[in-house]
């Protein structure tokens, strides 16, 4: 897990679980500033050191363009339900370099 922090308080977070991003979280008040892609890019440059070639993570609604503005790409829609609620998302995936 990779932390970013403004002013010493914890303002995003992003993980890695085998070949998907997981956590993947910044502040409200924390957004805009360019924190997102620092730690997608920091976790990118991460997978790559350790030999992974691709990447897979669920996207809200909400996230979907950041995500295809860092060269990420749509697979299909998901439901993901958790406590009987369910969500709609889209599983997306990114190729880091080539084998």
């Amino acid at each position: 897990t990779i932390g970013a922090y403004r002013a010493g308080r914890l303002c995003g977070t992003i993980g890695l679980e085998g070949t998907e991003v997981v956590g993947f979280y910044v502040s409200p008040s924390c957004r805009g500033q360019g924190i997102g892609k620092h730690l997608l890019t920091r976790l990118e440059t991460l997978a790559v050191s350790q030999g992974i070639q691709s990447l897979s993570l669920t996207s809200s609604p909400s996230a979907t363009t950041f995500y295809l503005q860092h060269g990420w790409k749509k697979k299909r829609s998901v439901v993901l339900t958790m406590f009987g609620i369910e969500f709609k998302e889209t599983l997306m995936s990114k190729i880091l370099c080539k084998a």
